[in-house]
């Protein structure tokens, strides 16, 4: 236990830097909310709301990169949530009688990749030196 924590200590300033760079990954989510809209509202439904989340995003990126307080916040609850849905949906398609392509496998070890970081990247922000940054 002792190693893992001398190992955080030495790279939580890479963690946290990184963490923008982590976003990136959102936008896998918001392509495959888009086909999801499209099926069943239509392009307008699915481009508005693509396009919106895309923004929000984009923002969220660049405060995060600039240190903005509400930022972290921010970042928290995002992260938070994503792992909470990511994780269960990739063991439940992991483990059932599901068939799918390539893309869907490539979909599924994506996210359960960004969810294994989003959990990393949780503690990080939560450290007391990390929260004296963004303040």
């Amino acid at each position: 236990m002792a190693h893992w924590i001398a190992l955080y200590g030495r790279f939580r300033g890479s963690i946290v830097a990184q963490l923008p760079y982590l976003n990136a990954f959102y936008f896998l989510e918001i392509i495959y909310l888009m086909v999801s809209l499209n099926i069943l509202y239509g392009n307008r439904v699915a481009l508005a709301v693509a396009m919106t989340l895309s923004l929000i995003v984009a923002v969220q990126m660049g405060l995060l990169f600039f240190r903005h307080p509400m930022s972290r916040y921010v970042q928290l609850g995002l992260m938070e949530l994503h792992a909470a849905y990511s994780l269960p949906l990739c063991f439940n398609l992991a483990t059932g009688a599901f068939e799918y392509h390539a893309l869907d496998a490539g979909l599924i070890v994506a996210r359960f990749f960004v969810a294994c970081l989003e959990i990393v990247g949780i503690v990080a922000l939560t450290d007391d030196a990390v929260r004296a940054e963004f303040e």
